[in-house]
């Protein structure tokens, strides 16, 4: 979603500003972009992983076919993002573990996948949505000349 808006928002701003500031103000729109795409990824990543191990968590603990003496085992801190493949190679080695054992885990990793996915696909979303809201009256404020000190655009 920031390629959308990059270059009307560094247009803006530039248009906007003092010609003698333009190289500053572009530094900084670059400055923010970097800053905000991290934090995005980083929140985006927590939200995600937390997801993640809480609903791969809960959906063990609450699973009718899995042993308990399994359940006791998990540890929660430890989950990650594993493919259907990597699951069966990792439940192939542990022992004691049926097959149906196996498939069940197997249909676990893909809901509690898909649901973190989903789940941090909302939130992006979200901040898309709130980002814009705070943003999209910008251009109207400038042209009207609310905003004190910039130039009128095309002027």
């Amino acid at each position: 979603g920031i390629g959308i808006n990059m270059t009307s928002t560094s247009t803006l701003l530039i248009s906007a500003s003092p010609p003698e500031l333009s190289g500053e103000v572009g530094g900084l729109r670059g400055t923010a972009a970097n800053l905000g795409t991290a934090l995005g990824t980083a929140l985006v990543g927590a939200v995600l992983i937390s997801t993640l191990a809480t609903s791969a968590s809960t959906a063990v603990l609450s699973n009718a076919v899995l042993k308990p003496e399994f359940k006791q085992k998990l540890n929660p801190d430890s989950v990650t993002f594993v493919s259907n493949a990597q699951l069966e190679a990792i439940t192939t080695k542990i022992k004691n573990l049926s097959e149906r054992e196996r498939q069940e885990l197997v249909q676990i990793n893909q809901v509690v996948r898909a649901e973190a996915l989903q789940r941090s696909s909302l939130f992006m979303a979200a901040v898309a949505l709130l980002a814009w809201g705070f943003t999209y009256p910008l251009p109207n404020r400038l042209l009207s000349g609310e905003i004190s000190g910039a130039r009128r655009l095309g002027g």
